[in-house]
């Protein structure tokens, strides 16, 4: 990683912001899983990934990193936590949410001087705001980052600002055929938002 670290940032011109989004967590038990503890099944262990931020920031300067956990392609409700999809998860969206977030403030905590971004809030819908303000002003996190519900709301920072609620009929829903298109090598989007886009071959 740090080689791949070095050759970007010798590629990079002077005053580009080299930064990562870096998977803290993979959900699977040791010794295969990368942040968990060694003597427990998947219990989050972030010994490890603090250590490699640490030598991320001081090898390479970083000032910006976005936190995720999980792998897309086995256990995508690790990633971004949701109700509607291929499976059904084995715990309750609102345990990934937390477990997530979690981990952005244990790395902010840890690393006060640099921005973290949290992630994985889209579940809440109307409400992923208020946690990603509440994460803010407590200085959990200095960012969140949305990807599910900006492809189905991309005005919604609009809303935000204007003090307005998000609007139900625009959130996300997470029912991740945003994440097959991509995967299909198709242009992606929200299938629910924008049905007059995607053909139903598109989805399936």
């Amino acid at each position: 990683m740090t080689q791949a670290f070095g050759a970007a940032k010798a590629s990079a011109p002077a005053g580009f912001m080299l930064t990562t989004r870096l998977n803290v967590y993979d959900g699977f038990p040791y010794p295969y899983g990368f942040g968990v503890n060694p003597v427990g099944s998947l219990e989050p262990d972030l010994t490890e990934p603090l250590r490699l931020i640490e030598i991320l920031i001081n090898e390479f300067e970083l000032e910006f990193i976005n936190i995720t956990a999980g792998n897309p392609y086995v256990n995508p409700h690790v990633t971004r936590p949701f109700d509607k999809g291929n499976y059904v998860p084995d715990e309750h969206p609102f345990e990934g949410v937390a477990r997530i977030t979690g981990f952005a403030r244990e790395v902010q905590k840890s690393f006060p001087d640099i921005a973290i971004a949290c992630s994985g809030l889209s579940y809440l819908r109307g409400f992923s705001d208020r946690l990603a303000a509440g994460i803010v002003e407590n200085g959990d996190a200095a960012f969140a980052g949305f990807g599910r519900l900006a492809l189905a709301y991309p005005d919604f920072p609009n809303d935000v600002f204007r003090d307005r609620s998000l609007d139900d009929k625009k959130v996300c829903l997470t029912c991740g055929q945003c994440s097959k298109l991509l995967r299909a090598g198709k242009s992606s989007g929200c299938v629910i938002r924008d049905r007059g886009i995607y053909s139903p071959a598109d989805i399936h």
